[in-house]
């Protein structure tokens, strides 16, 4: 059946070969790699079902719907609502604080070291400015994001985020370089996977129909994208693409797997982990503790009344009912003179707010995330310098991750120039895109400082950069200071000439007379 199909699927990719301008070697060469291809997109696919759920485990911990507690046994409605009110997304809150805080301000090259307008020009026709937070939020709650550039004629490149829930990428070991990259979505029009397979001389479009529904969703909280995978292809038969417009194989016209990956803690081995790793266990144990909490506040929180011989009645079908009638409004009274009466205390909820506590403090100090963000209305305000202070571990924290991710986008933007052509950017190893302050300071603070650098000799433009004005605003300015700075000159060199016609300006004699040559000095008693 395997080699029916595979032969089905030569003839379908041979029929399209046959029909275009490639050379008969180049046809031959293609239909020899096809199985090698199909094997190929197999494999990947398998790596990437491997690795899927954890991601998916991540994205759930984000998005603040982690596996909730499984006792008791016996749900009832009544503990499905607390469980749905136990949820408290403090792993989305680490993530966002790290994420604010990762602003592109502007792209500097070696020529151009404020700003490179060409490649600020391929940042904002890709609309960076709102995709590349996206980008970050994935690079950190999963630990590894793609990026990708696709050249467009007559138009700049194309940057695209790839989340490792759509994409699966093979590098060299030694060399680092990205040998293959697979990108996978799901047509759920067609009940089927797409796939598009790019190596460094072609890109292969590929689907499968074979593979199963519902597989990869856990504690059942699907993907949230339309485009997401929720099929299992950990083991499918790839097919080419032949249907529409759409063709099975085209050529890669940058000579590279375009692809840059963004890795959150990298290390030497090439491993990268979630900004979450860590604090997940500690998410669970809050959500435990308020489990437990609206448990005994919803059952043990008020005091109650307990009652000792009396003769339990029963109903008219002879099961037990209430031996007294109880509401504020009603007295009890009993007849026997063995009766007793107590009352049990309400259960103290102390303990479990004290409980939290301390484990969203264990959480601030794992993921050093300042306790004025997590702790909001505990009494903790800090200002001022113990800002600073309190804010210390996460900007060392901020500022290595603008590290790892600054690298991934010199890359990005060195495969924008060879997209483009620009052998300038494609080679230069000083493009590097420049963050925002991450340093909390009050505007006196930042203008104080700039001032007296000011002073120094640093020119306006950067100056301006550093206290956060956008690459527009620097072009505008210093077009302005440009043109302020050349009339200036022009005033003085004409107030410099001896004689002849007075600058602009110029006051008349102030003698009275026409003559200009006759000043104050001249007038006679």
């Amino acid at each position: 059946m395997t080699s029916l199909v595979l032969s089905t699927q030569q003839n379908k990719l041979y029929n399209f070969l046959t029909g275009t301008s490639l050379g008969l070697d180049e046809v031959g060469s293609l239909m020899d790699q096809s199985n090698m291809v199909l094997a190929m997109a197999h494999d990947m696919a398998a790596d990437f079902a491997a690795l899927y759920p954890h991601f998916l485990l991540m994205d759930s911990y984000y998005q603040g719907n982690p596996p909730m507690p499984r006792e008791p046994e016996r749900l009832t409605q009544k503990f499905r609502e607390m469980l749905a009110m136990s949820r408290s997304n403090w792993c989305g809150l680490v993530v966002d604080i790290v994420n604010e805080r990762l602003k592109v301000g502007s792209i500097s090259s070696t020529g151009s070291p404020v700003q490179d307008k060409t490649a600020w020009q391929w940042w904002q026709a890709s609309n960076m400015d709102g995709v590349s937070p996206q980008i970050h939020v994935a690079a950190l709650k999963f630990g590894l994001c793609y990026v990708s550039v696709w050249p467009r004629p007559g138009q700049p490149p194309r940057i695209v985020g790839e989340p490792p829930t759509g994409c699966f990428v093979r590098y060299d070991c030694d060399t680092g370089a990205a040998l293959a990259a697979m990108r996978i979505w799901q047509d759920d029009l067609c009940g089927c996977v797409h796939a598009d397979l790019t190596t460094p001389d072609y890109q292969f479009h590929l689907t499968t129909k074979d593979a199963v529904l519902d597989q990869l969703s856990l504690y059942g909280v699907p993907p949230r994208a339309s485009r997401a995978v929720t099929m299992d292809v950990s083991d499918v038969q790839w097919q080419f693409r032949v249907d529409g417009s759409v063709v099975p194989v085209e050529r890669n016209p940058l000579g590279v797997v375009p692809y840059v990956r963004m890795t959150t803690s990298p290390d030497l081995l090439g491993g990268y982990a979630s900004e979450l790793e860590g604090i997940t266990p500690i998410q669970d144990r809050i959500i435990r503790t308020i489990f437990d909490r609206l448990m005994a506040q919803g059952m043990a929180s008020f005091p109650r009344a307990w009652v000792t011989g009396v003769d339990v009645p029963l109903d008219s079908q002879g099961k037990p009912k209430e031996p007294v009638d109880a509401a504020v409004d009603r007295l009890w009274t009993f007849t026997d003179k063995d009766t007793k009466v107590g009352q049990l205390d309400a259960a103290e909820l102390t303990g479990y707010i004290q409980v939290i506590t301390s484990d969203v403090q264990a959480l601030a100090s794992v993921s050093r995330t300042p306790p004025s963000y997590l702790m909001a209305g505990m009494g903790i305000f800090p200002s001022g310098e113990s800002v600073r202070a309190t804010e210390w571990g996460l900007t060392r924290k901020v500022e290595a991750r603008q590290q790892s991710y600054g690298d991934g986008w010199s890359d990005v933007l060195r495969l924008c120039g060879r997209a483009a052509g620009n052998k300038r950017l494609a080679n230069d190893l000083g493009l590097n895109v420049i963050w925002k302050d991450v340093e909390a300071r009050s505007e006196s603070e930042v203008v104080d400082a700039l001032i007296k650098m000011g002073t120094l000799g640093v020119p306006w433009p950067a100056l301006w950069q550093r206290w956060g004005a956008s690459p527009e605003e620097i072009t505008s300015w210093t077009k302005k200071l440009d043109e302020a700075s050349a009339q200036s000159a022009a005033l003085a060199a004409a107030a410099a000439k001896p004689s002849g016609t007075p600058p602009p300006g110029a006051l008349p004699p102030l003698s009275g007379s026409t003559n200009p040559e006759q000043g104050a000095d001249q007038i006679e008693p």
